[in-house]
């Protein structure tokens, strides 16, 4: 099963409104089970260089993307984007204190 792993970071059992995180490094509970997959967003890595990355219209597909664009874990939180609202609006993630890592499997 694909889910969330979701929007306050490391610091799951933080309100993500928070400025600072007080909780402790913590995941979400559906991520962390070796049942689930945990998956988290990403956002563009332009480094402010939207030229390198976009035309400025679209082409005959309809696209306007040059090329593959990098990405980056998705963070919003103010250390990173100072324009950004308080709180700790980042992808989740992290290691669970009660599921050990789950065993890989071999098929032969």
């Amino acid at each position: 099963m694909f889910v969330s792993a979701g929007d306050s970071g490391s610091e799951g059992c933080d309100d993500p409104t928070s400025v600072i995180a007080s909780q402790g490094l913590a995941v979400s509970g559906p991520a962390s089970t070796p049942y689930n997959v945990s998956v988290g967003g990403t956002e563009f890595n332009e480094n402010g260089q939207d030229g390198t990355y976009w035309n400025s219209t679209q082409d005959s597909h309809y696209a306007s993307a040059k090329s593959y664009i990098p990405e980056i874990v998705w963070n919003e939180t103010k250390v990173v984007n100072p324009s950004a609202s308080e709180g700790l609006w980042s992808g989740g993630g992290g290691v669970s204190s009660l599921s050990n890592t789950p065993m890989s499997l071999t098929y032969r």
